[in-house]
């Protein structure tokens, strides 16, 4: 039931986002909605449930309601939590439901934050973000995993483990594996792909070199990273592998004042990928590969290349 409450207002709200997006000059719908947002704020005589505040303003902000300070209500969304009205641990269908809006309504209230970069309080609160989203991947139903992973993705992005010194790197990848490891199958992919383009860029890159340098004991989480997901691919899952090499291998290139300085860190992970060979798979068989990707693929890697090793021409055009 839980599962089929919270996949039925996720079709609502994307039925909005449609609307939104197919009429982007109607004022009829903003209109609507902003006064839906600030029913569900409430306010400190007549606040709405938990349940009614998070459901109403993700479908809200879902449907391009606009907030006046987003800032403080991401803030007051952040610190609630579940409570059934009349007390009791309440059923499950609310709970999964709360989480999903929860999280759905910061994942895109926090963006903008993220690429304003307005100043200390926001840097701030994407901290507490990305700490309360680690806290609760394993209190987040699996469906909603993906708002929460978006929220960690924001953060980062963001550049929290720049300035919390309690927010370090390994933190963030454990955090982002933990909910790869936790998410329902039809969105690990995006997951990962969203993983490979926060972890491995030219910036991250260099960022841990720099920090191997000053100190020949510091921790490689981003290296250690693309090895795990080595590891996870194996031979017989080459799409998992796939990802990461592409965005490594563009990340390895670096500025043209600094190319090719940040493969340096990953000499011996590019002999070993050099010698990697996927196992045969029936065109069937292989999940996670669509006609888009496999068009990319034909683009962008020299002709003649085994279809068997795909992972290892990406290495070579590097």
């Amino acid at each position: 039931a839980a599962k089929r409450v919270t996949s039925s207002f996720l079709g609502i709200v994307g039925s909005l986002q449609t609307l939104k997006e197919g009429f982007p000059s109607s004022m009829v719908l903003p209109d609507v909605l902003e006064r839906a947002l600030k029913d569900a704020i409430g306010n400190e005589d007549s606040a709405p449930s938990p349940l009614e505040q998070v459901s109403n303003t993700y479908a809200s902000i879902a449907g391009g309601a606009q907030p006046k300070d987003r800032l403080s209500l991401c803030r007051t969304i952040l610190k609630l939590k579940y409570k059934k009205a009349g007390g009791g641990r309440g059923v499950q269908w609310e709970r999964s439901l709360f989480q999903c809006s929860k999280w759905g309504s910061l994942s895109l209230l926090a963006i903008e934050l993220g690429h304003e970069n307005v100043g200390e309080e926001a840097n701030k609160f994407l901290e507490d973000l990305f700490d309360e989203a680690s806290d609760s991947v394993e209190a987040c139903p699996a469906e909603s995993l993906v708002f929460l992973f978006d929220c960690i993705a924001i953060a980062t992005k963001a550049g929290v483990a720049e300035r919390d010194n309690k927010i370090s790197m390994k933190g963030i990848v454990d955090s982002m594996f933990a909910v790869l490891d936790a998410c329902v199958a039809s969105d690990a992919m995006y997951i990962l792909d969203e993983i490979c383009s926060t972890l491995f860029n030219t910036e991250m890159l260099l960022a841990e070199a720099g920090s191997l340098k000053a100190n020949p004991k510091a921790p490689t989480p981003i290296r250690d990273a693309l090895r795990r997901l080595r590891a996870m691919a194996g031979t017989q899952r080459p799409h998992i592998l796939r990802i990461p090499l592409s965005k490594i291998c563009a990340g390895w290139l670096g500025s043209k004042e600094e190319m090719g300085l940040p493969a340096l860190l990953y000499r011996e992970d590019i002999l070993e990928l050099l010698g990697y060979k996927e196992d045969f798979q029936e065109a069937s068989s292989v999940k996670g590969t669509t006609q888009e990707y496999q068009l990319a693929l034909s683009q962008n890697i020299p002709k003649g290349t085994d279809d068997q090793s795909v992972a290892r021409a990406f290495v070579l055009c590097f």
